[in-house]
């Protein structure tokens, strides 16, 4: 039986695994590991063990009374939210790799100031389909996800897809995706 530790350098490693996997932006995880490191200075050996029964607010009072000189607590609620982040990621990966993605939610867009008078700007509806993919934050506007009904209960989304797909491209995807069949239709 293999034991997984939860130690802070595991928390560390765990965020450059995502940005070398492409699956966090590098300054997201600059940002995560600046924090998870200064936070969890903080702790003792004992806690150190296992940083996912840490609470948090606990950590943030201990971190402002040691180290409250070095920062704003504005900077301190920050860095709380940060390692709360990187510490729920590196908890649902643990419990199914598998299926993983990163809890990362796009920043809103900020409205630019338009020609259009106050009132009268267009109203963007939000499709609730939209707010349900997380993929989304990582897709090029000229992608989409196609989801494909391949049986009761069994929806496949295609994520990625660029908008101008070729037939020639369609056909090697396809050919990947039989590929991974596992047996007759019969």
């Amino acid at each position: 039986m293999t034991t997984t530790s939860n130690t802070p350098n595991d928390v560390m490693a765990f965020i450059d695994y995502l940005r070398t996997k492409g699956l966090m932006n590098d300054a997201t995880a600059r940002g995560r590991k600046a924090a998870v490191a200064a936070m969890f200075s903080v702790l003792d050996e004992t806690e150190r063990a296992d940083v996912t029964a840490v609470d948090l607010d606990e950590l943030a009072i201990r971190f402002l009374n040691k180290r409250g000189g070095e920062f704003q607590p504005s900077s301190v609620k920050v860095y709380k939210a940060r390692v709360a982040s990187a510490l729920a990621d590196f908890k649902k990966y643990r419990a199914d790799p598998l299926n993983f993605k990163v809890g990362i939610a796009p920043k809103p867009k900020t409205e630019k100031t338009s020609s259009q008078p106050k009132g009268k700007q267009p109203v963007r509806p939000v499709s609730p389909q939209s707010q349900q993919q997380p993929i989304g934050a990582f897709l090029n506007p000229s992608e989409f996800v196609f989801p494909v009904p391949i049986r009761p209960n069994t929806v496949v989304k295609i994520v990625g897809l660029p908008s101008d797909l070729s037939k020639q491209e369609a056909a090697r995807i396809a050919n990947v995706i039989t590929a991974l069949a596992t047996g007759d239709d019969t």
